[in-house]
């Protein structure tokens, strides 16, 4: 009899102790599981870091910050990938970057995940619309990670200049800056390249923005520059770059025959130059953007040994002039 009791007493004992190894188990288990703490979003100017005023035409920087209360050590391999959407649309999917610290006097790790800057160009006016969101098949992506911000693309304004307090006729609100781009010089020299599809003409350009907004071209705004010409020489179009007010940009643009460079001895052409040709780019003055240059081309040229040698443009034809001069050999 004794031994039929203490057999129960044992099991007794038994089953306790797998019932607190249980509970212990399953505290532990909810003490370790990650801890959303904090879940943000920084837009910021590319350039400045400035987060307080973002103007339309700059580059935007757009990053996701999650910060996680854990024991359990989740290193640089185990960083989460996060999804960035702006106004609905996916811009970027990376892999976040770690940083680990203590918190209080607990001492618990705290993970901070924060992904790449991904730079998105304000092209809009308004309010727009960020959301990014931890892959839910990740450990950390299991509780509620979307984050949700919004932030505004404002004009870049133009302040009038005078006392507003004494000028109330003169208008406070802010106006657009635009650019505004002339030819500033341009210049010719000829070369007797007396092959077939060869540069014999080679224009030295300046493009200035005497406007007072910056110039952003995109590919689906490009900013070109076109040269046409009489019959004889093929036409030529370049892109131009990015342009600051009061920035001047130099170019070169090479010129070929249509046929045979013998057939342009004796010519006398034309060649009209004009920036932003198709106003892709928005301006305040579309007036400006063309000029016209005379061309003429020796009697001999690549017609003998003597005019294949050398090859001097007549004056006022499109002579080299200096590269700082704002003359131009022919009226705009």
């Amino acid at each position: 009899m004794k031994w039929t009791v203490k057999m129960p007493m044992k099991m007794a004992a038994l089953w306790f102790l797998g019932i607190s190894v249980m509970l212990m188990t399953s505290q532990f288990a909810e003490a370790d599981q990650p801890k959303l703490i904090k879940k943000s979003i920084i837009v910021a100017d590319a350039e400045t870091g400035d987060t307080a005023t973002l103007r339309q035409g700059r580059k935007l920087k757009v990053m996701c910050n999650y910060r996680y209360r854990t024991e359990i050590s989740y290193q640089k391999e185990y960083a989460p990938t996060v999804q960035i959407n702006v106004d609905g649309q996916a811009v970027s999917n990376q892999k976040t970057s770690v940083v680990l610290w203590v918190s209080g006097t607990d001492n618990v790790p705290v993970y901070e995940y924060t992904s790449p800057p991904v730079l998105w160009e304000a092209k809009i006016l308004g309010t727009h619309t960020v959301t990014c969101s931890i892959d839910p098949k990740h450990p950390l992506g299991k509780t509620d990670t979307t984050v949700k911000e919004t932030f505004v693309v404002e004009a870049t304004p133009i302040y009038q200049v005078g006392n507003v307090e004494k000028s109330p006729m003169l208008s406070t609100k802010p106006m657009i800056s635009k650019p505004d781009l002339i030819i500033l010089t341009a210049n010719t020299s000829i070369t007797p390249n007396c092959g077939l599809g060869q540069t014999v003409v080679t224009l030295n350009i300046e493009v200035k923005n005497v406007g007072l907004g910056p110039v952003f071209p995109t590919p689906d705004k490009p900013l070109k520059l076109r040269v046409d010409a009489d019959a004889g020489l093929v036409d030529q179009e370049v892109v131009v770059g990015a342009l600051n007010p009061g920035q001047t940009l130099p170019l070169t643009v090479g010129l070929k025959p249509v046929g045979a460079p013998k057939s342009l001895a004796g010519s006398i052409l034309k060649l009209q130059i004009t920036v932003n040709p198709k106003n892709s780019i928005e301006e305040s003055n579309y007036s400006n953007n063309a000029v016209t240059i005379g061309l003429s081309f020796p009697t001999n040229f690549c017609t003998s040994p003597r005019g294949a040698a050398q090859a001097t443009p007549t004056p006022g034809s499109g002579r080299p002039g200096p590269p700082s001069s704002p003359q131009l050999p022919a009226v705009r």
